[in-house]
């Protein structure tokens, strides 16, 4: 597993920050630049999720996540955040007030490993004090992050429900032999403030 250090991740936060600031001021925004800047950071990945997440209350107002390990880190935090910026769980474009006002949060998964066999032993397969889940169904799928489940204390089938609710699925349909299942660890980092300082979150 690959680790990011916080210096690496300031810059990486920092870019997801004027990526959708430059989207937002710039319908002409071409991303390319903000992309070679990024080129150094390979792919050592298995995924990235992006949240904007609202710093008065905690509410979590635009998430995007991309589970294409294929793609460079840079890109794929680019592409995130562009669609972030337009959508991200939102039916309107970020605007510069909801940007100034959120804290942005970057989990880089890592060792995503496909769960197989039956529903039981997919249950058994992953430790929900370390692992994160993700459900995939076709072009739907959805993610609970090892830190959300730390948080909300959540049992393993509670992950796999949610899972699926966040993949626009029932909250049973991890139990189909036709969807697929992963488990994965992720490296978290949060901004202190709007545009501050970047910390990795505990990861456990």
């Amino acid at each position: 597993m690959q680790e990011y250090t916080e210096k690496e991740a300031q810059e990486l936060v920092s870019a997801i920050r004027n990526t959708i600031d430059l989207s937002i001021k710039s319908p002409l925004f071409k991303s390319d630049i903000v992309k070679k800047a990024l080129q150094k950071y390979g792919t050592g990945h298995d995924g990235v999720v992006i949240r904007l997440i609202y710093a008065q209350t905690g509410i979590v107002l635009r998430n995007a996540h991309e589970p294409n390990p294929n793609k460079t880190l840079g890109d794929a935090v680019v592409d995130m955040a562009l669609y972030a910026a337009s959508e991200g769980g939102s039916i309107t474009p970020a605007s510069q007030r909801e940007l100034d006002e959120s804290i942005i949060e970057l989990s880089i998964m890592q060792s995503k490993t496909h769960l197989k066999g039956t529903a039981p032993s997919k249950q058994r397969a992953f430790d929900n004090r370390k692992h994160g889940v993700m459900v995939v169904y076709g072009q739907n799928s959805g993610i609970i992050l090892p830190h959300t489940a730390l948080e909300g204390q959540m049992a393993r089938r509670e992950m796999l429900e949610e899972a699926c609710k966040r993949a626009n699925l029932n909250a049973d349909f991890w139990m189909q032999p036709n969807i697929d299942v992963y488990k994965f660890e992720a490296q978290t980092f949060i901004e202190e403030s709007p545009g501050g300082k970047v910390m990795e979150l505990p990861q456990r």
